[in-house]
Protein backbone atom coordinates (compact mmCIF):
# COMPACT_ATOMS: atom_id res chain seq x y z
CA UNK A 1 0.00 0.00 0.00
CA UNK A 2 2.68 2.38 0.85
CA UNK A 3 4.36 1.70 -1.99
CA UNK A 4 1.39 2.57 -4.23
CA UNK A 5 0.93 5.50 -2.87
CA UNK A 6 4.25 6.44 -3.41
CA UNK A 7 4.33 5.98 -7.01
CA UNK A 8 0.45 7.60 -7.55
CA UNK A 9 1.96 10.77 -5.53
CA UNK A 10 4.92 10.65 -7.96
CA UNK A 11 2.61 10.25 -11.16
CA UNK A 12 0.79 13.19 -10.06
CA UNK A 13 3.64 15.01 -9.12
CA UNK A 14 5.16 14.76 -12.62
CA UNK A 15 1.48 15.43 -13.97
CA UNK A 16 2.14 19.11 -12.17
CA UNK A 17 5.22 19.49 -13.07
CA UNK A 18 3.94 18.62 -16.78
CA UNK A 19 1.27 21.59 -15.94
CA UNK A 20 3.62 24.22 -14.57
CA UNK A 21 5.50 23.91 -17.77
CA UNK A 22 3.14 24.31 -20.18
CA UNK A 23 2.20 27.24 -18.04
CA UNK A 24 5.07 28.97 -18.74
CA UNK A 25 5.67 28.47 -22.07
CA UNK A 26 2.04 30.15 -22.80
CA UNK A 27 2.78 33.08 -20.37
CA UNK A 28 5.85 33.82 -22.47
CA UNK A 29 4.30 33.05 -25.96
CA UNK A 30 1.90 35.38 -25.04
CA UNK A 31 2.41 37.73 -22.47
CA UNK A 32 4.18 41.13 -24.57
CA UNK A 33 6.52 42.17 -22.05
CA UNK A 34 8.97 39.62 -21.48
CA UNK A 35 10.05 41.06 -18.12
CA UNK A 36 6.10 40.94 -17.04
CA UNK A 37 6.51 37.27 -17.94
CA UNK A 38 9.56 36.46 -15.83
CA UNK A 39 8.33 38.16 -13.16
CA UNK A 40 5.10 36.00 -13.28
CA UNK A 41 6.83 32.55 -14.35
CA UNK A 42 8.98 33.59 -10.54
CA UNK A 43 6.16 32.79 -9.02
CA UNK A 44 5.89 29.23 -9.79
CA UNK A 45 9.62 28.88 -10.54
CA UNK A 46 10.97 28.11 -7.31
CA UNK A 47 8.21 25.31 -6.98
CA UNK A 48 9.00 23.93 -9.64
CA UNK A 49 12.75 23.47 -9.26
CA UNK A 50 11.85 21.75 -6.03
CA UNK A 51 9.09 19.00 -7.56
CA UNK A 52 12.02 18.37 -10.30
CA UNK A 53 14.43 17.55 -7.84
CA UNK A 54 12.17 15.18 -5.93
CA UNK A 55 11.50 13.45 -9.42
CA UNK A 56 15.18 13.29 -9.66
CA UNK A 57 15.90 12.16 -6.64
CA UNK A 58 13.54 9.17 -6.85
CA UNK A 59 15.05 7.95 -10.09
CA UNK A 60 17.91 7.99 -8.88
CA UNK A 61 16.70 6.03 -6.09
CA UNK A 62 15.26 3.49 -8.58
CA UNK A 63 18.16 3.03 -10.54
CA UNK A 64 19.83 2.71 -6.98
CA UNK A 65 17.55 -0.33 -6.52
CA UNK A 66 18.20 -1.70 -9.61
CA UNK A 67 21.68 -1.75 -9.23
CA UNK A 68 21.06 -3.78 -5.87
CA UNK A 69 18.90 -6.14 -7.45
CA UNK A 70 21.31 -7.09 -10.14
CA UNK A 71 24.25 -7.06 -7.33
CA UNK A 72 22.18 -9.59 -5.66
CA UNK A 73 21.19 -11.70 -8.84
CA UNK A 74 24.83 -11.23 -9.95
CA UNK A 75 25.26 -15.00 -9.71
CA UNK A 76 23.15 -15.23 -12.58
CA UNK A 77 24.58 -12.91 -14.58
CA UNK A 78 26.85 -15.18 -16.20
CA UNK A 79 23.71 -17.13 -17.65
CA UNK A 80 22.07 -14.60 -18.46
CA UNK A 81 24.72 -13.29 -20.85
CA UNK A 82 24.76 -16.80 -21.96
CA UNK A 83 21.01 -16.84 -22.23
CA UNK A 84 21.05 -13.25 -24.53
CA UNK A 85 24.32 -14.46 -26.71
CA UNK A 86 21.81 -18.34 -27.57
CA UNK A 87 18.96 -15.84 -27.97
CA UNK A 88 20.76 -13.72 -30.87
CA UNK A 89 20.92 -17.43 -32.68
CA UNK A 90 17.46 -17.49 -32.18
CA UNK A 91 16.57 -14.43 -33.46
CA UNK A 92 18.42 -14.45 -36.44
CA UNK A 93 17.62 -17.97 -37.37
CA UNK A 94 14.14 -17.61 -36.31
CA UNK A 95 14.02 -14.53 -39.04
CA UNK A 96 15.93 -16.79 -41.43
CA UNK A 97 13.32 -19.41 -41.42
CA UNK A 98 10.53 -17.16 -43.29
CA UNK A 99 13.73 -16.36 -45.93
CA UNK A 100 14.12 -19.94 -46.67
CA UNK A 101 10.69 -20.34 -46.92
CA UNK A 102 9.96 -18.14 -49.40
CA UNK A 103 12.91 -19.06 -51.15
CA UNK A 104 11.47 -22.52 -51.30
CA UNK A 105 8.03 -21.08 -52.42
CA UNK A 106 9.95 -19.03 -55.26
CA UNK A 107 12.00 -22.00 -56.72
CA UNK A 108 8.88 -24.34 -56.48
CA UNK A 109 7.09 -21.39 -58.51
CA UNK A 110 9.63 -21.23 -61.18
CA UNK A 111 10.02 -24.97 -61.53
CA UNK A 112 6.20 -25.31 -62.53
CA UNK A 113 6.71 -21.91 -64.68
CA UNK A 114 9.57 -23.97 -66.30
CA UNK A 115 8.01 -27.23 -66.59
CA UNK A 116 4.21 -25.96 -68.12
CA UNK A 117 5.26 -23.06 -70.13
CA UNK A 118 7.95 -25.07 -72.37
CA UNK A 119 5.97 -25.84 -75.20
CA UNK A 120 4.12 -22.29 -75.31
CA UNK A 121 4.81 -19.59 -77.49
CA UNK A 122 4.90 -15.99 -76.89
CA UNK A 123 4.46 -14.02 -73.36
CA UNK A 124 4.05 -18.05 -71.76
CA UNK A 125 7.45 -18.95 -73.50
CA UNK A 126 9.01 -16.18 -72.40
CA UNK A 127 8.17 -16.40 -68.87
CA UNK A 128 9.21 -19.81 -68.81
CA UNK A 129 12.68 -19.16 -70.22
CA UNK A 130 13.02 -16.76 -67.56
CA UNK A 131 11.99 -18.90 -64.66
CA UNK A 132 14.07 -21.23 -65.93
CA UNK A 133 17.32 -18.95 -65.99
CA UNK A 134 16.24 -18.23 -62.16
CA UNK A 135 16.13 -22.09 -61.98
CA UNK A 136 19.52 -22.70 -62.91
CA UNK A 137 20.91 -19.75 -61.55
CA UNK A 138 19.42 -19.96 -57.90
CA UNK A 139 20.49 -23.46 -56.86
CA UNK A 140 17.84 -26.15 -56.46
CA UNK A 141 14.63 -26.78 -53.81
CA UNK A 142 17.09 -29.49 -52.44
CA UNK A 143 19.50 -26.81 -51.50
CA UNK A 144 17.41 -24.76 -50.21
CA UNK A 145 15.52 -27.08 -47.88
CA UNK A 146 19.00 -28.26 -46.36
CA UNK A 147 19.74 -25.40 -45.36
CA UNK A 148 16.33 -24.94 -43.95
CA UNK A 149 16.98 -28.34 -42.05
CA UNK A 150 20.09 -27.36 -40.62
CA UNK A 151 19.14 -23.78 -39.64
CA UNK A 152 16.16 -25.70 -37.70
CA UNK A 153 18.39 -28.09 -35.92
CA UNK A 154 20.58 -25.06 -34.94
CA UNK A 155 17.32 -23.44 -33.52
CA UNK A 156 16.61 -26.43 -31.78
CA UNK A 157 19.80 -26.98 -29.67
CA UNK A 158 20.12 -23.18 -28.78
CA UNK A 159 16.60 -22.91 -28.05
CA UNK A 160 17.46 -26.34 -25.78
CA UNK A 161 20.80 -24.74 -24.52
CA UNK A 162 18.93 -21.09 -23.46
CA UNK A 163 16.15 -23.46 -21.26
CA UNK A 164 18.47 -25.25 -19.46
CA UNK A 165 20.89 -22.00 -19.01
CA UNK A 166 17.16 -19.82 -17.47
CA UNK A 167 16.64 -22.98 -15.54
CA UNK A 168 19.76 -23.03 -13.85
CA UNK A 169 20.19 -19.98 -13.34
CA UNK A 170 16.65 -18.80 -12.01
CA UNK A 171 17.02 -21.59 -9.67
CA UNK A 172 19.87 -20.49 -7.82
CA UNK A 173 18.72 -16.76 -7.55
CA UNK A 174 14.93 -17.88 -6.70
CA UNK A 175 16.53 -20.38 -3.83
CA UNK A 176 19.03 -17.79 -2.23
CA UNK A 177 16.18 -15.35 -2.42
CA UNK A 178 13.86 -17.60 -0.33
CA UNK A 179 16.63 -18.31 2.11
CA UNK A 180 17.28 -14.33 2.90
CA UNK A 181 13.56 -13.58 2.91
CA UNK A 182 13.37 -16.90 5.77
CA UNK A 183 16.19 -14.99 7.11
CA UNK A 184 14.91 -11.98 7.20
CA UNK A 185 11.41 -12.96 8.73
CA UNK A 186 12.91 -15.23 11.43
CA UNK A 187 15.33 -12.11 12.56
CA UNK A 188 11.70 -10.26 13.18
CA UNK A 189 10.38 -10.02 17.19
CA UNK A 190 7.23 -12.06 18.50
CA UNK A 191 4.93 -9.01 17.94
CA UNK A 192 5.37 -8.55 14.74
CA UNK A 193 4.60 -12.40 13.78
CA UNK A 194 1.41 -11.46 15.69
CA UNK A 195 0.36 -8.61 14.04
CA UNK A 196 1.06 -10.10 10.57
CA UNK A 197 -0.57 -13.10 8.24
CA UNK A 198 2.21 -15.88 8.47
CA UNK A 199 0.07 -17.96 5.67
CA UNK A 200 0.30 -14.73 3.58
CA UNK A 201 4.14 -14.34 4.31
CA UNK A 202 4.25 -17.66 3.11
CA UNK A 203 2.84 -17.31 -0.12
CA UNK A 204 4.16 -14.27 -1.10
CA UNK A 205 8.24 -15.89 -0.06
CA UNK A 206 6.50 -19.06 -2.36
CA UNK A 207 5.45 -16.46 -5.23
CA UNK A 208 8.50 -14.91 -5.33
CA UNK A 209 9.89 -17.28 -7.77
CA UNK A 210 7.39 -16.40 -10.78
CA UNK A 211 8.32 -12.56 -10.22
CA UNK A 212 12.00 -13.42 -10.36
CA UNK A 213 11.93 -15.32 -13.06
CA UNK A 214 9.89 -12.62 -15.52
CA UNK A 215 12.96 -10.82 -14.41
CA UNK A 216 15.44 -13.12 -15.46
CA UNK A 217 14.14 -13.64 -18.41
CA UNK A 218 13.63 -10.37 -19.97
CA UNK A 219 16.83 -9.72 -21.44
CA UNK A 220 17.29 -12.86 -23.18
CA UNK A 221 13.66 -12.10 -24.65
CA UNK A 222 14.57 -8.33 -25.33
CA UNK A 223 17.83 -9.43 -27.15
CA UNK A 224 15.97 -12.61 -29.25
CA UNK A 225 13.48 -9.57 -30.21
CA UNK A 226 15.48 -6.88 -31.75
CA UNK A 227 17.58 -9.16 -33.49
CA UNK A 228 15.16 -10.87 -35.03
CA UNK A 229 13.48 -7.45 -36.28
CA UNK A 230 17.18 -6.50 -37.29
CA UNK A 231 17.88 -9.93 -39.29
CA UNK A 232 14.34 -9.49 -41.06
CA UNK A 233 14.89 -6.26 -42.04
CA UNK A 234 18.52 -6.90 -43.16
CA UNK A 235 16.95 -10.24 -45.38
CA UNK A 236 13.92 -8.21 -46.87
CA UNK A 237 16.48 -5.49 -47.77
CA UNK A 238 18.68 -7.90 -49.31
CA UNK A 239 15.60 -9.44 -51.66
CA UNK A 240 13.84 -5.90 -51.93
CA UNK A 241 15.50 -2.34 -51.15
CA UNK A 242 12.34 -0.56 -52.14
CA UNK A 243 10.35 -2.38 -50.07
CA UNK A 244 12.42 -2.34 -47.01
CA UNK A 245 12.64 1.64 -47.43
CA UNK A 246 8.89 1.97 -47.82
CA UNK A 247 8.10 0.00 -44.80
CA UNK A 248 11.05 1.81 -42.66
Amino acid sequence: ATAGSANADAEALKMKVAAAEDLAKRVKAQCLDWRQARRIVALFEPELWEAWRVLRARRAAQWHCVLRLLWRFRSALPFIALSSSLSMVLGAFSAMRLHYQAAVINLAKDAVLAGGGAGSGGVGGANAAAAATRLAGGGSVGETVGAMLVSEIITQLAEFGRARLNLRGKARVIQQLKVSLFEALLRQDLEYLEQCDLWQLRSLIGSCGTTVGQVLDFPAVLVEASVRLAAAVAALGGQSPKLTGFLA
